[in-house]
């Protein structure tokens, strides 16, 4: 069972052990809304597991820690966190580069939602962007990865 209670301990921890899909694109066609994978290149080898470590601080903050070895949306790093209901966490990632959807400066917004049964459901909206560069043309596009990530206590 899931302690509720890691917002009022300090230093209290969860640890996500997550899985996702790898970066989907969405645009509309008419009034219909359009799915594919974004093809990266295959020789990279990103793997989509990553760990996610929640920290509550004394005086009540609650801060994340992306540990990501192979980081193809540059999401690495600590991040404060917002409580979006019970057992749901909302925070934004953010980097200088180099980036895999971006040219320059990386952003996703990460929301995560533990369930009863020691499971949770994570999507990722990485900031994104295509276009013809060579003609100096960008336009944005709406990019996610969903997936799942298991709960454990850290190892002490």
């Amino acid at each position: 069972m899931i302690s509720t209670m890691i917002l009022a301990a300090a230093a209290s921890v969860m640890v996500f052990d997550c899985d996702v899909e790898p970066v989907k694109s969405s645009y509309r066609e008419d009034e219909k809304a359009i799915l594919r994978t974004v093809n990266l290149n295959p020789a990279r080898g990103y793997a989509w597991k990553f760990e996610i470590t929640l920290t509550a601080e004394k005086g009540g903050s609650l801060d994340a820690e992306i540990v990501w070895p192979s980081d193809p949306l540059s999401m690495a790093g600590k991040f404060p966190v917002l409580a979006t209901g019970k057992q749901a966490y909302a925070f934004t990632t953010y980097a200088a580069g180099p980036c895999l959807l971006t040219e320059t400066s990386c952003m996703s917004i990460v929301n995560l939602v533990a369930r009863p049964n020691g499971s949770a459901r994570i999507s990722l909206l990485p900031t994104a962007m295509g276009g013809d560069f060579s003609k100096d043309t960008r336009e944005p596009f709406h990019a996610y990865a969903d997936g799942t990530c298991s709960i454990r206590k850290p190892k002490k």
